[in-house]
């Protein structure tokens, strides 16, 4: 490795660690909140509270490392301009393109792990931290909930009973309305409550109830008595809508994914969405590549305040490059254009902006 190729690695290197430690810093605690706010009411440990961490993790790579090798570019490569360094080497005649060489080669890493955190990392992760809530849910439901208080273990979900006796309720109000137009309310004079963990269920069996169902015209209910029912709530399902923050879609592996895209049974909207996200996870990687080759002109560019230049230069790139991909997300599910070019247009419009300012920076430091 030649001098210049040490120099320059040194001085992208040390600031992308800097960066991703710091970013993580201020992510992981937005993200303990999240958590935190996802879990309320779930009887979460400490020591599961720091694996729903770990989960959130690889998700989180997807994002944190093509920011911060962009900002580590603009920072070393802003450095060298500012203190005039880089003019001494156009000056030795060496090519201002020459400084791609070292940027590029860490960004290749970059993207290879972004690829991985994005494909792999991003579905285990989030198929953990559905399964820790849901869990967490069970035991609410099964064995933690309180008597003569009304308990919502998830949202939508109420229970209430006089009594318990270890797994046996008496006197039992039950409501779900998850679904605004579906309500649904129970009563019974006991109800067993026990975890289905092959299901992902829990099973209430109620006796001696009636049960109060909408006729659909929104004026009047139905009144239904029974001797036995059986009412099973899907565990899996309601503790993954407990991740916020995160698409259902983005816990799902590529082939799964990718197998939905073409699911013509899928209503439209949600079939775009799983597009974009399958094309997203392949697009992001080249964003990465993107982000780099861009900092390197813009970061010619800057004067003196090169790391305030960074910051600013940096949340510009990134925000406009994901606020084009909700746009055309969002256009995408509108059926405006397919769901295909919507995850790939911020790539498209980062070359494009690419190819304008390589020549100029050629020209203009050649």
């Amino acid at each position: 490795m030649r001098p210049l190729d040490r120099y320059l690695l040194k001085e992208i290197a040390v600031p992308f660690w800097v960066s991703v430690s710091l970013f993580f810093v201020v992510v992981s605690f937005a993200q303990v909140l999240k958590v935190s706010n996802s879990a309320a009411g779930l009887t979460i440990s400490p020591t599961e509270l720091l694996w729903a961490l770990l989960y959130s993790f690889p998700p989180l790579m997807g994002v944190l490392v093509p920011v911060s090798a962009l900002f580590a570019t603009l920072i070393g490569i802003g450095r060298l301009t500012a203190d005039g360094e880089a003019q001494a080497l156009f000056a030795a005649g060496i090519s201002p393109l020459r400084l791609l060489k070292i940027p590029l080669c860490l960004a290749i890493v970059g993207a290879v792990v972004t690829g991985i955190a994005t494909m792999v990392g991003e579905p285990w992760g989030l198929r953990g931290l559905s399964a820790l809530l849901s869990s967490s849910a069970e035991r609410v439901v099964a064995s933690g909930m309180k008597v003569e208080e009304f308990n919502e273990p998830v949202p939508g979900v109420m229970l209430f009973a006089r009594a318990r006796d270890n797994h046996r309720l008496s006197r039992v109000f039950f409501a779900d309305h998850r679904q605004a137009d579906r309500p649904l309310a129970l009563s019974a004079e006991s109800a067993t409550v026990a975890a289905n963990s092959a299901r992902r269920e829990l099973e209430l069996d109620m006796s001696n109830g009636t049960m109060l169902l909408p006729t659909g015209s929104g004026q009047a209910s139905n009144l239904m008595r029974f001797d036995s029912l059986r009412y099973r709530l899907d565990v899996e399902s309601f503790g993954g809508a407990r991740v916020r923050g995160f698409q259902a879609a983005q816990g799902m592996g590529m082939a799964d994914l990718y197998r939905s895209t073409e699911d013509l049974k899928l209503p439209m909207r949600r079939r775009a969405r799983r597009t974009v996200i399958f094309h997203r996870k392949l697009a992001l990687p080249l964003g990465t590549l993107i982000f780099v080759a861009l900092a390197v002109p813009l970061g010619l560019r800057s004067g003196s305040a090169a790391r305030a230049r960074a910051f600013l230069l940096c949340a510009l790139v990134v925000g406009s490059y994901y606020y084009l991909g909700r746009v055309a997300e969002l256009d995408a599910r509108a059926g405006g254009i397919s769901a295909a070019l919507a995850a790939w247009l911020p790539n498209i419009v980062g070359i494009m902006v690419l190819g304008w300012l390589l020549p100029k920076m050629v020209r203009r430091c050649g």
